[in-house]
This record gives structure tokens, C-alpha cells and sequence, in this order.
């Protein structure tokens, strides 16, 4: 008897990621999502909804460690360098609306110019 044709096809794994050595944790993690969603919608197309199941399943995990792997790199600790910290404050000046930036110029010009700055605790 032939083999029935009603049932689907497995579809194929997603290729494995290049192993290089300078490849961080962020970009493997971004590059297995990449694989898991096209291997979901190949298996959507084929029909493999147990399969559609799974892949999205695995790449929401993933998708998770690296929402967790970016803010752990863009958030300071102690082991960081002052270049790192520094690179962090530079990115968060960077996306300031113009009225912080303001702020920020005022008490650096006040820095250079040795008056003591003070700090309110209230908003602006």
C-alpha cells in the first residue's frame, strides 16, 4: 500500500548559527530568533501546526533572553570601565528631549565655572 500523502512534512530545522569567537551573547540570541520565526512560518507553510507551536513557543523564550541580555548590557554594575559607563551616559544624553539637554548644558557650564550646582528634588 502507498504511503499516505495526508500526512505533513516535517519541516526542515533552521540552520545553525555561525560560531565565530567575537560573536556576543546579543547576537547569537538575535540571530536564533531570526531562524526560530522562519522556521515557523515554513512550518505554517507546510502545515505543521505542532510544529508552528513549538518554534513560536521557542522563540518567545528566546526572544525573552534577549529583552533580558540587552537591558543587562545597557545597565551599569560595578565590573563595568569608566568607558563603558561612559558609553551608557553618552546613549542616554543622546535620546534626551532638548529641555533635559538644556538641564544637562546649565549644570556642566556651572561645573566649569566652579559654582556649586544644586540639585532639586521635585520635577521640573
Amino acid at each position: 500500500m502507498p504511503p499516505s500523502k495526508t500526512r505533513a512534512r516535517r519541516p526542515k530545522p533552521p540552520p545553525k548559527p555561525t560560531s565565530a569567537p567575537d560573536l556576543s551573547y546579543a547576537e547569537y540570541l538575535r540571530a536564533s530568533l531570526i531562524q526560530l520565526e522562519t522556521a515557523a512560518v515554513n512550518a505554517a507553510e507546510a502545515g505543521s501546526w505542532q510544529a508552528v507551536s513549538t518554534l513560536k513557543l521557542r522563540a518567545l523564550d528566546c526572544r525573552v533572553r534577549l529583552d533580558e541580555e540587552i537591558a543587562k548590557a545597557s545597565s551599569p554594575d560595578a565590573s563595568m570601565s569608566d568607558e563603558q559607563l561612559l558609553s551608557i551616559i553618552v546613549q542616554a544624553v543622546a535620546s534626551m528631549p532638548p529641555q533635559h539637554l538644556e538641564r544637562i548644558e546649565d549644570a556642566v557650564e556651572m561645573r566649569r565655572s566652579g559654582k556649586v550646582v544644586r540639585m532639586s528634588g521635585a520635577g521640573a
